[in-house]
């Protein structure tokens, strides 16, 4: 999950915890120069514990909980593969909604509207923008876009580059 483009996504159980096996960021690599630079990915964190889904023939035989739905269809497995669909349908339902809307709006949209994640041990780059809100995010008007540089892994001062557009009332950007 280090595509710059891509929404990455991280797991949470029903309580909001970031799942033990669950990605955490930042992603970090070191340029030509020499530099050791750093991206926030993931971008959000999504349910992907015991998550019910289809079972299929002998999938994951031995795994998950069986009795989820009852009917031996069903199984609730985790991982981000469970998290990442809970994000495409919330783009699916941004894109009903605001069909107009550019990738890179549904991301920031996506983004803007979580629900902050803090807890002891945890912190913006390691879960990203927080846990998706689907409710929140498609009762946003069109997002503001900032897309920021990867920055240098450093303390004290720091310059940050990128941009900020937004059509329509856009006053300010705070950082």
């Amino acid at each position: 999950g280090t595509a710059r483009n891509a929404i990455t996504v991280g797991a949470t159980d029903k309580s909001d915890n970031v799942a033990s096996f669950s990605s955490r960021g930042p992603v970090t690599w070191t340029n030509a120069s020499g530099t050791q630079m750093s991206l926030v990915k993931p971008d959000v964190m999504a349910p992907g514990v015991n998550i019910c889904g289809a079972h299929w023939d002998d999938s994951f035989a031995g795994e998950g909980d069986t009795t989820c739905n009852n009917d031996g269809d069903h199984i609730a497995i985790s991982g981000t593969s469970m998290a990442t669909p809970h994000v495409a349908g919330e783009a699916a339902l941004i894109l009903q909604l605001h069909h107009d809307w550019t990738p890179v709006e549904v991301k920031s949209a996506i983004r803007d509207g979580t629900k902050p994640l803090a807890y002891e041990d945890t912190n913006f780059f390691d879960v990203g923008h927080g846990r998706i809100d689907a409710l929140q995010a498609v009762g946003m008007a069109r997002p503001p876009v900032a897309q920021l540089a990867a920055m240098p892994v450093a303390t004290g001062t720091v310059n940050i580059i990128g941009t900020a557009t937004a059509n329509g009332n856009f006053s300010k950007y705070t950082l």
